[in-house]
């Protein structure tokens, strides 16, 4: 596999990572089952309730950050690399 070949399988494959991250925030978001057991744990201690809530916080903001800024920043650096070549080209 070419070295261009294997860039560009990278860009796709962290696209696809965002994708799947993007996802991972919707379902942690709209999921019965895990706001059936944070519910559920969150009656039998308040501070495992608690617990449980901070973590999946954390997971589910983290995914949407990553998410969002995974393509964002590809996108940006692809366009600056078009660019610079461009400005390259006419010189």
């Amino acid at each position: 596999m070419s070295n261009s070949q294997n860039k560009k399988l990278k860009i796709v494959g962290l696209y696809v990572l965002s994708i799947a991250m993007l996802y991972g925030y919707w379902y942690l978001d709209n999921s019965t089952e895990l706001n059936d057991f944070l519910k559920k744990a969150d009656r039998v201690r308040s501070d495992w309730g608690f617990g449980f809530y901070a973590i999946v916080g954390l997971i589910q903001y983290g995914f949407l950050i990553a998410g969002i800024s995974i393509p964002l920043i590809l996108t940006t650096l692809i366009i600056i690399k078009k660019r610079k070549n461009a400005t390259q080209q006419r010189i």
